[in-house]
């Protein structure tokens, strides 16, 4: 799809969000294989938490984002502005153990926090 997406439209860029059961390093190996046919730039893979849900997600559905977070380049922590400072601490703790602390960002669209360093990687 991407081959032919590239083909006919030739976007600038193509932003892909992947769901439930889809392995982050699955698919940047998929995406590279493409280039065997279709020249293209592969940008940052960027993985979302939900910092509201996070509590109940990491405790139903570990498994499922340990398969978005690891191998990401970036991860954001998303809506930050919904929980207090101490929640955000524990899903910072909880992630360290598998993604690099650099490369860990809080965002918030409501306090403007973080965008512009997630759209800087894709720029």
């Amino acid at each position: 799809m991407i081959k032919d997406l590239k083909r006919g439209l030739d976007p600038d860029f193509l932003f892909i969000e992947p769901f439930e059961f889809v392995i982050t390093n699955e698919i940047r190996t998929a995406i590279s294989m493409g280039l065997r046919d279709v020249t293209y730039e592969i940008g940052p893979f960027i993985a979302l938490v939900d910092a509201p849900t996070f509590g109940y997600s990491w405790q139903d559905r570990k498994p499922t984002i340990l398969n978005h977070v690891v191998g990401a380049d970036v991860v954001a922590i998303s809506r930050i502005d919904l929980v207090e400072q101490e929640h955000l601490k524990r899903i910072r703790d909880m992630l360290m153990d598998y993604v690099n602390k650099d490369r860990l960002l809080d965002m918030s669209f409501t306090l403007r926090q973080g965008m512009n360093d997630v759209i800087g990687m894709v720029s």
